[in-house]
């Protein structure tokens, strides 16, 4: 039997919400390709313009959905009367992801996830900032959203990823669950061993809804 060696713990950067320069809202305009008058304060100096080459997801810690978005999200995909009927029916309900490389490991730009077992009042309303897009292009693809939800800097989260993430292997996550507890933020992270010939991160999610019979009413 071959021993294998797991690396126990690593450092890098990846970006968290830490308030607005005028204390209103996030806003982000696609448009001007800018995030004005706004900011994100970030771990690390440059790493959103210095490092984000990727086409994919930037390097921000968030949830895809909270309660409103998903309700949202979930009329745009079966319509609001069987949306509704599903959610009058089950009390917990939730949204999984299924997130893997394509074609080699990711080795640039890896997953990581926000544990805030450590934050018993966890919720999104308070551990979660909205910011609003203008003129977002991704409608198209993913549907209506009026705002990210953006993870709020907290010493008290632990951070974990996985390594070296083949083709093969998926990363399986509730992205919103109706029981805040439950749900993972996450992102791409800088990772400060990533060696500087490592090549672009190319890797795809499915995202779908998930209803639970144990409550059904």
């Amino acid at each position: 039997m071959a021993a294998i060696d797991v690396e126990t713990f690593t450092t890098g950067q990846i970006g968290l919400w830490n308030g607005t320069q005028d204390g209103k809202d996030g806003i982000v305009d696609y448009k001007k390709g800018k995030q004005a008058p706004r900011r994100i304060s970030c771990q690390g100096a440059g790493l959103l313009e210095g490092r984000s080459d990727q086409p994919g997801p930037r390097p921000v810690a968030h949830v895809d959905r909270d309660l409103p978005n998903a309700i949202v999200s979930l009329q745009c995909a079966l319509g609001k009367d069987k949306a509704d009927n599903l959610l009058k029916r089950h009390k917990r309900w939730a949204q999984v992801n299924l997130w893997r490389p394509i074609g080699r490991p990711v080795v640039k730009w890896p997953l990581v996830f926000a544990n805030h077992d450590a934050i018993p009042d966890w919720d999104y309303d308070t551990h979660m900032a909205r910011v609003y897009s203008v003129n977002d292009p991704r409608i198209a693809d993913r549907g209506g959203k009026s705002h990210n939800c953006i993870l709020i800097d907290d010493e008290r989260y632990a951070y974990h990823y996985a390594s070296n993430v083949a083709p093969d292997e998926a990363l399986v996550f509730f992205s919103f669950h109706s029981d805040p507890k439950m749900v993972l933020p996450h992102g791409a992270f800088w990772d400060n061993k990533t060696p500087d010939d490592a090549p672009p991160r190319r890797s795809l999610e499915v995202r779908c809804f998930v209803f639970f019979d144990d409550d059904v009413v």
